[in-house]
């Protein structure tokens, strides 16, 4: 929300200056609204972007919070397990930056993939999670995000 009145406010300055004639000043917030945009642009990148080199943490949740969460869990037909993490981040933001990832029911793999999408559908539907949550599967390519949240304290929500 911040950078995006800065980024207008910056863009508006600019054309002010320019409609006076008043180029220098243009041209340095010109420059000034292309580095919060490219700032912009690189956290947004950061908050949706989920690697396996990042680093994660315990959520922090609150106790009601996490048992109502748990609770919408329960009621997702084929879920296997999941949890819930927090990413660190290298820009300090409003809002902190979750990861669901979640698991699916099924033993063999051809078989889970039938799965992974109506659970993600179900998820986004029916579970209220937090702002700025991002959902992951760690079943088939991203088996290994489920090694590394297999080992992080209490994370585990279902």
């Amino acid at each position: 929300m911040r950078r995006s009145i800065e980024i207008n406010a910056c863009a508006t300055l600019r054309d002010y200056c320019y409609r006076r004639g008043r180029m220098d000043d243009a041209q340095r917030w010109h420059e000034r609204w292309l580095e919060v945009s490219d700032r912009q642009h690189t956290d947004q990148r950061e908050r949706t972007s989920i690697r396996l080199k990042d680093k994660f943490s315990t959520h922090y949740l609150s106790a009601n919070a996490l048992a109502k969460l748990q609770q919408a869990l329960r009621a997702v037909p084929d879920l296997r397990r999941a949890y819930l993490v927090r990413k660190h981040i290298t820009r300090p933001f409003d809002a902190p930056i979750y990861v669901l990832a979640y698991g699916v029911a099924g033993f063999i793999n051809y078989r889970k993939h039938k799965h992974i999408a109506t659970v993600l559908a179900e998820l986004q539907r029916s579970v209220d999670l937090p702002d700025g949550t991002v959902i992951l599967s760690v079943d088939g390519q991203n088996y290994q995000f489920a090694r590394k949240f297999f080992w992080l304290r209490r994370v585990k929500v279902f």
